[in-house]
C-alpha cells in the first residue's frame, strides 16, 4: 500500500526532501505546504532581486512543471494549525485535515521584533504585538520574497527618501546594501558596538563599516530605539540618547528565531526553541522528521549545538531526512558552519572560532583587507577574512581535514 510523505516549508531544507523523495518512494502520495504564495525560492538572493541585479524570475529554485512531473501536491498559502501525531494528521488553517505516514517539517524562522513603543495618530502599540499590521504604518521586515515585494512597492507608491533599518546583523546590511542601489538615504541603528557582532571582531567590523560609509550609509552603533513615532505612518524614531532619526520607511532586522511553536504545541520536543532531532534528523516522534532553520546542528568543528542557517547543508539535511522517510536511515555528519556574503563592495567568511582566548592568532591587514586565523597545538581551529578572500578554500580543507600547520607558512 503506498504511503503518504508531508513536508511542510518549500525553503532548502524541504526542497532537499522533495529532491529525493519521489525517487526513493516512487508509488507515494507527496504533499508540500507553504504559507506563502510564492514558488520556491532562494532567501540567499533576495538581496540581488532587492538592488536590481538579479530579476524575481532567478530567486525562484523549482518552478511548476517540477510539481507536476513528479506528481507533488503543492499546497500555497496555506497554514498548518495543527499536528496531531497520534493520529497522525495535520489540520489546515481552512480546515482540511489530511493523513500522513511520515512527516518533515521545514518551519524556518522568522524575524524577532523588539518590544518597542510606538505612537501613531490613530492608535498606540508594541512593536511585537502580533495583531498589528505594520506594513500600511511604513514598517517591515526584511526575510521573505513578499517582504521585498511590499517594501518595493511601499517605496514607489509613498515617494520614500530616507530609510532607517533596525539591526547591523547579515540580514541588516544585506538591507541596507540593496536599497541603497536606489539613491535613498540610508541609517542603520545597531544596539552593538559594530556590526555583524555574531560573525567578525571589532577590527574586522571597522573595514566592512568603512565600505558602508564610502556607500554613503549612516551607521549608528550603541544605539537602542525607544520610540517609533508617525501619523498615518512612521514619521521618526527616537534613541535612548534623545537623538530623533527622521525616517519615511522602518525595516526591522534584528535577529531571527526559529518558528517551533507549532511543533512543541504538538508534543515535539524543544530546546531552547528549536525543534530536537537526532542523527538521522528524526524527532522525538518516531513518524516525524525535522530540519532547516528550525533545528540547531553540531558544529563539525568546535562540537557545539547551534544553528546551521546555511542553504546548502539545509538541502543536505532534506536529503537525509527523505532517506529516513522511506525507511533508509542514513546519519547526518553535522555542519561546517560557515557565514559568507558581501555587501559595499567587500566580502568576508569567517568559519570555526574566531574569538577564543586559548591560543595563538595571525592577523594580517592591508588598506582593504583584513584576516585573522586561530592556531591551537599546530591546527588551525578558525579564521576570519574581510576582503581578499581566495584562500577560503584552502583555509577550510585545511580546517576540516585537520592538517598540522607550520605557522611560518600561514
Amino acid at each position: 500500500m503506498s504511503k503518504t510523505h508531508i513536508i511542510i516549508g518549500t525553503s532548502a531544507a524541504g526542497i532537499g526532501v522533495l529532491n529525493k523523495l519521489r525517487t526513493l518512494d516512487p508509488e507515494a502520495r507527496i504533499i508540500c505546504i507553504s504559507d506563502e504564495k510564492e514558488f520556491p525560492y532562494n532567501k540567499c538572493l533576495l538581496a540581488d532581486y532587492m538592488s536590481g541585479v538579479k530579476p524575481e524570475q532567478a530567486v525562484f529554485t523549482r518552478q511548476p512543471d517540477f510539481f507536476k512531473n513528479n506528481r507533488i501536491e503543492l499546497l500555497l498559502a496555506m497554514s498548518v494549525v495543527g499536528i496531531d501525531s497520534d493520529r497522525q494528521t495535520i489540520t489546515l488553517d481552512d480546515g482540511q485535515i489530511l493523513s500522513y505516514d511520515t512527516l518533515f517539517l521545514g518551519l524556518g524562522s522568522g524575524v524577532s521584533k523588539p518590544p518597542i513603543t510606538c505612537t501613531f495618530a490613530s492608535s498606540a502599540f508594541v512593536l511585537n504585538d502580533p495583531l498589528i499590521t505594520l506594513h500600511d504604518k511604513g514598517i517591515f521586515i526584511f526575510h521573505t520574497l513578499g517582504n521585498v515585494n511590499d517594501i518595493m512597492q511601499y517605496i514607489k507608491t509613498h515617494n520614500v527618501r530616507n530609510v532607517c533599518i533596525l539591526g547591523a546583523g547579515l540580514s541588516g546590511l544585506e538591507c541596507a546594501d540593496a536599497l541603497s542601489a536606489h539613491g535613498l538615504n540610508i541609517t542603520v541603528v545597531e544596539k552593538g558596538p559594530h556590526v555583524l557582532m555574531r560573525q567578525v571582531d571589532a577590527q574586522g567590523a571597522g573595514l566592512i563599516e568603512k565600505y558602508m560609509h564610502n556607500k554613503g550609509i549612516t551607521l549608528l552603533k550603541n544605539a537602542s530605539v525607544t520610540h517609533i513615532v508617525g501619523n498615518e505612518s512612521v514619521k521618526r524614531i527616537e534613541l535612548e540618547s534623545g537623538e530623533k532619526i527622521a525616517t519615511d520607511l522602518l525595516i526591522i532586522a534584528t535577529g531571527l528565531k526559529p518558528r517551533s511553536s507549532l511543533a512543541a504545541e504538538s508534543g515535539i520536543e524543544t530546546n531552547q526553541g528549536y525543534v530536537v532531532t537526532n542523527d538521522f534528523l528524526q524527532t522525538n516522534v518516531p513518524t516525524i522528521w525535522a530540519g532547516g532553520d528550525c533545528i540547531m546542528v553540531k558544529d563539525q568543528l568546535t562540537g557545539t549545538l547551534m544553528p546551521s542557517c546555511s542553504w546548502p547543508d539545509a538541502m543536505l539535511q532534506g536529503s537525509i531526512a527523505a532517506h529516513g522517510m522511506v525507511g533508509q536511515k542514513k546519519i547526518y555528519p553535522g555542519a561546517a558552519i560557515i557565514s559568507s556574503t558581501a555587501f559595499f563592495g567587500i566580502q568576508f567568511i569567517t568559519c570555526g572560532l574566531i574569538n577564543e582566548n586559548n591560543g595563538e592568532f595571525i592577523i594580517r591587514t592591508g588598506q582593504d583587507f583584513y584576516h585573522k586565523l586561530l592556531i591551537q597545538d599546530a591546527y588551525l581551529k578558525g579564521y576570519l577574512l574581510v576582503g581578499h578572500v581566495n584562500e577560503a578554500p584552502h583555509l577550510k580543507k585545511i580546517l576540516l581535514t585537520r592538517q598540522k600547520i607550520n605557522r611560518d607558512e600561514m
